[in-house]
């Protein structure tokens, strides 16, 4: 721990663009969410009125600038890697969760699953949707490898000094098992802090030149992960806490609730539901816990046994 640092136990970074201020992503980390947390959001929208919001909604907020490249692959890689590097620069966390506006948290305290499944796992790096999806598919990651072909081949000359990079970190990766084109689909995922601090270390989170890359930030930072000797890690199958999938819910949300997913994505959809509805369903049950929380503490501040040492925080 680095005492000159303020300290809080989760570490957000929510980008966030034009067509959605993030204010819901954002309502339901405070719902949930029952560690100390900082929300990083990167805006890249654009919009007075998302600056004005993201800079008065809440003092755990802090607004951050994009890095100014269009798009949502090199663009995004080069901010979300500027907003890590703050994140190491201005606080001491336990652990980092990269969260889509088009994500919501939906159950008490995921990052505590996170954090007890990295101190269970010391060479675990990074959690997500891995190899086997919500429903049990696996995942291709071809188009990926093939990508990665393209800009470590001869067509990435034009871009040498990204190309050798990019191949030294393949190499890297490789030797310690990575398949190519492996990641973990970035819509939601927690990185271990350790992780984080040696890409840092190494200079990997200076990664302007990928600006104008095809490849993506969760293609990137999944291969930094095992280039540095950690894991990638399934965190969505089975009872695990994620309901992830790339397009649209995995499953209707009232299902997603009952098998205990806390975190879910993309809300833009399930099957004829639309966003509204399921934004809804989603703020229906943000009050009902809220209101639950309210009631309990008021439960346990009446209790005559709350001085005697038997109340206790549930």
């Amino acid at each position: 721990m680095d005492a000159d640092k303020p300290h809080c136990r989760l570490m957000v970074v929510l980008p966030v663009g034009p067509d959605n201020d993030g204010a819901e992503t954002i309502q339901s980390l405070f719902t949930y969410c029952t560690s100390s947390l900082i929300v990083l959001a990167v805006d890249d929208s654009k919009l007075l009125e998302t600056r004005h919001f993201l800079e008065t909604c809440d003092p755990r907020v802090i607004r951050l600038p994009s890095a100014g490249y269009p798009g949502i692959r090199g663009g995004l890689l080069c901010s979300l890697a500027r907003a890590y590097q703050y994140a190491l620069a201005h606080y001491d966390f336990d652990v980092l969760l990269r969260i889509d506006t088009d994500a919501l948290i939906t159950g008490p305290a995921p990052e505590e699953d996170a954090l007890a499944l990295f101190a269970g796992k010391p060479k675990a790096g990074m959690l997500g949707p891995y190899r086997v999806g919500y429903d049990g598919g696996r995942r291709d990651f071809g188009v990926v490898a093939d990508m990665l072909r393209h800009e470590t081949g001869w067509h990435g000359l034009r871009r040498f000094s990204r190309r050798r990079r990019l191949k030294a970190w393949l190499s890297a990766a490789s030797a310690l098992g990575y398949e190519p084109g492996e990641h973990i689909l970035g819509a939601a995922i927690y990185l271990r802090v350790e992780a984080l601090r040696a890409m840092h270390a190494a200079g990997d989170l200076n990664v302007d030149e990928f600006h104008d890359s095809g490849l993506s930030e969760d293609h990137i930072f999944s291969l930094l992960t095992v280039r540095h000797g950690y894991m990638l890690e399934d965190f969505v199958t089975g009872d695990l806490p994620m309901g992830v999938r790339w397009r649209g819910l995995p499953d209707s949300p009232r299902n997603l609730l009952a098998r205990g997913k806390k975190i879910v994505h993309s809300i833009k959809f399930y099957e004829s539901m639309k966003e509204p509805e399921i934004r809804a369903f989603f703020a229906q049950e943000r009050a009902k816990h809220a209101a639950s929380s309210i009631l309990n503490l008021q439960e346990r501040k009446n209790d005559p046994d709350r001085h005697s040492g038997r109340w206790s925080r549930a």
